[in-house]
């Protein structure tokens, strides 16, 4: 009986995988199956014995989902129009979190991969299929639009590489993920997102620049040179399947290329081991990365507009942030100024840059919150690659809008988790007050959500 509670996984570590599997497919929210969702985690939350919190995590997040709703309301007249509801379940989500052990932590960070690598599949699956029968766009399946697939696959790349570099994982399961990384890549690669693509490079610098503590630059170049000729050539082989789609109109290209996909995933491994000995191939591949990045913007020739009308897109928000300050001026209610002023209309709900966004809609505090949540996540340690995670998604949130898709800010968080940093533990009877706390604040946010209907 011992041994197989032992291969058991925690309840909380299988609830929490299940709900990122139904949170990915959500895309902003739908608050009755979010509220509900959030009622069954609370209930797992309820047995549990102990949660480690970092507060200065869960007091601003609680924050920004309260300034969230006092929004709603002061705009409204009801809490349940807006995003408030919704995003109620990443602090029930957070906390869940604290309460599982090392062991947990790692197995659904592993979990978590697995599931991108599923969706990616999806994704390129279902990518090479259309293009027999319509003319392809960029990926966007499962998640709903491209920028968030694409930001979805770079925290999976990431969480992938926060297992490999942890030396207590072990299992079939961590065995299989080194097969996973093409997959990610291609399908990134698909979607086409151009800011996704930055940000993995820009967590890339900041996870390199993590790893010179205790040694050369030279081992540190050589393992940047290594990891970053897996990337270019896992996206060189999602842009090949786009061109041959798109441009050249040959559906069998794409499909040998997929087959050509899977052998990857298979050789992978041998693939790395390859790198590690010659050099010289390293350095190739990087030099073909710089061909690839130029595919990219000649694929894409208004991504370089697409950056700079985000930067007057700030500039329209930032001119809002003295309209209602303290509560902001109401969920959604951006589009609509945006509508009715004299500048450009953007044809989108959020500001490109979240910390923005949230001051205009929710207000200066909530958009102080997310600061403090974001410096926080750099001030704690790591002995993964999570620095470069979060440089990644800040990245992100600095110029694009993923953060409000549930499911890739839930696939951040329950990736993110595992810091050497100590943290106080909450004693059992605080932790089921806690979840019961947030189980009644669900209730009532469904209550409030059907009564409106």
């Amino acid at each position: 009986m011992t041994a197989l509670s032992r291969r058991i996984p925690e309840p909380a570590v299988l609830a929490l995988f299940a709900a990122l599997i139904l949170l990915t497919f959500t895309s902003v929210g739908v608050t009755t199956l979010i509220s509900l969702l959030g009622i069954l985690l609370c209930l797992v939350g309820i047995t549990q014995r102990t949660a480690r919190i970092d507060w200065w995590i869960l007091v601003p997040l609680a924050v920004y989902v309260v300034m969230n709703m006092v929004s709603s309301y002061m705009t409204y007249q009801s809490i349940a129009i807006g995003y408030g509801p919704v995003q109620l379940v990443w602090v029930t989500i957070y906390i869940l979190s604290c309460c599982l052990s090392a062991k947990g932590t790692s197995l659904l960070r592993a979990l978590c991969v697995l599931w991108a690598a599923v969706v990616a599949v999806i994704g390129i699956v279902a990518f090479a299929a259309s293009s027999f029968f319509v003319s392809v766009t960029r990926l966007e399946y499962v998640l709903g639009t491209p920028n968030s697939l694409g930001i979805f696959m770079v925290l999976g790349w990431f969480a992938l590489t926060s297992c490999r570099l942890d030396e207590s994982a072990s299992g079939r399961l961590n065995a299989l993920l080194p097969h996973l990384e093409p997959l990610i890549l291609a399908a990134l690669a698909l979607t086409l997102s151009m800011g996704s693509m930055a940000s993995l490079v820009v967590g890339i610098i900041v996870m390199m620049a993590g790893r010179k503590r205790g040694r050369t630059w030279r081992q540190v170049c050589h393992e940047a040179a290594i990891t970053l000729a897996k990337v270019v050539l896992g996206i060189g082989v999602g842009l090949l399947m786009y061109l041959a789609a798109e441009r050249a109109e040959a559906p069998v290209l794409c499909v040998i290329l997929v087959v050509y996909l899977a052998l990857m995933a298979i050789l992978w491994p041998r693939f790395e081991r390859f790198l590690s000995k010659s050099r010289a191939a390293s350095l190739l591949l990087l030099l073909a990365g710089i061909l690839c990045a130029i595919l990219a913007l000649v694929m894409r020739p208004g991504s370089v507009f697409t950056f700079a009308e985000r930067l007057q897109m700030m500039a329209n928000g930032i001119g809002y942030l003295d309209d209602k300050p303290l509560t902001g001026v109401g969920p959604m209610q951006w589009r609509l100024l945006n509508i009715d002023d004299a500048d450009i209309y953007y044809s989108t709900n959020h500001i490109h840059n979240v910390f923005i966004h949230a001051g205009v809609e929710f207000g200066i505090i909530a958009m102080v919150a997310l600061i403090v949540i974001a410096v926080r996540c750099f001030v704690k340690r790591y002995r993964q690659a999570q620095h470069g995670e979060d440089a990644a998604f800040l990245f992100n949130l600095l110029t694009d809008t993923g953060f409000f898709f549930v499911g890739v800010t839930s696939m951040f968080m329950l990736t993110a988790n595992g810091s050497v940093t100590q943290a106080k533990e909450l004693p059992r009877v605080d932790t089921v007050v806690l979840f019961v706390a947030l189980g009644i604040l669900h209730a009532f946010a469904l209550f409030s959500y059907l009564s409106v209907r």
